[in-house]
């Protein structure tokens, strides 16, 4: 797991945390969220259970406002997707 220190994982947290004081239910939704470097295995950002996975390197090629801009995407994309009828696809894992 990374730590507080690791400029990615940092930047992560600093847009949940932005969220959640902006946009309270999606960023308490992806507070909830623990993110995990997989960047052997996910080229963007993906939802595994409980789970943010994320590619640093993709990470490291936005801002600050365009990493918020993904997680406020993906987070819309994925609430909707759990309201759909058998849920997300995902959903056996949370």
């Amino acid at each position: 797991m990374k730590t507080a220190t690791d400029p990615i994982y940092k930047a992560i947290i600093g847009a949940k945390v932005s969220l959640l004081v902006t946009n309270t239910s999606l960023g308490s939704w992806l507070s909830d969220l623990q993110p995990i470097d997989r960047s052997d295995s996910c080229k963007d950002i993906e939802l595994a259970g409980r789970n943010l996975w994320y590619n640093r390197e993709f990470i490291k090629s936005l801002t600050s406002v365009q990493l918020r801009e993904k997680l406020i995407r993906f987070a819309i994309q994925r609430r909707a997707l759990q309201y759909a009828p058998g849920g997300p696809p995902d959903a056996a894992s949370d």
